[in-house]
């Protein structure tokens, strides 16, 4: 495993747990540890963490879908998110996998015939999907396609959104949030 100056900012906090806090209990010392010691408890420490987190490269939210076609046409042209991958008839479902370009974070919507529409409805108007913005311009050009697309904005029904953001609802009523960034 590779020792990378990166992994030591990123686990700062236990430098400071082996440093300060292993070798005390309530108050009294239990033994003194040279710096050698500390540090190759700490390098330890850091391989085991950074292990347990780099097993993960990717995640992915997936839901259903009533209509796979309107779905990607919503998502790749209102909110411009590319097409990672599609598949057919994998044992009975079809879908595809959207998302930004650098592609470690994605959606996937599923589409199988023997969903309800009640299945594919969002469960409630606390269901979002929030997208942060680095820039006003960036905002309002995100905003501008939702509109452009057809989507009109909705009331959010949590107040932390007003005044922040803008809240659009997909075609089966799934809500997106632009946030405005500041």
């Amino acid at each position: 495993m590779k020792f990378q100056i990166t992994h030591l900012f990123q686990n700062l906090h236990l430098l400071v747990a082996t440093i300060i806090v292993l070798p005390y209990t309530n108050g009294k010392i239990i033994f003194k540890m040279n710096r050698i010691v500390k540090v190759a408890i700490f390098l330890i420490l850091l391989c085991f963490c950074n292990w347990c987190t780099a097993q993960v490269a990717r995640y992915r939210i997936a839901r259903p879908t009533s209509n796979l076609e309107k779905t990607i046409d919503f998502y790749t042209k209102a909110l411009n998110l590319t097409i990672i991958h599609q598949f057919q008839d994998h044992d009975g479902y079809d879908g595809v996998m959207l998302g930004l370009p650098d592609e470690s974070y994605h959606l996937e919507f599923i589409f199988h015939p023997k969903f309800t529409q009640e299945e594919t409805q969002a469960p409630s108007t606390e269901n979002l999907l929030v997208f942060y913005f680095d820039s006003l311009l960036a905002f309002k050009k995100a905003i501008s396609r939702i509109e452009k697309y057809g989507a009109k904005e909705v009331s959010p029904s949590n107040p932390y959104w007003k005044d922040k953001s803008k809240t659009y609802e997909d075609p089966e009523g799934w809500r997106i949030v632009f946030f405005e960034p500041k």
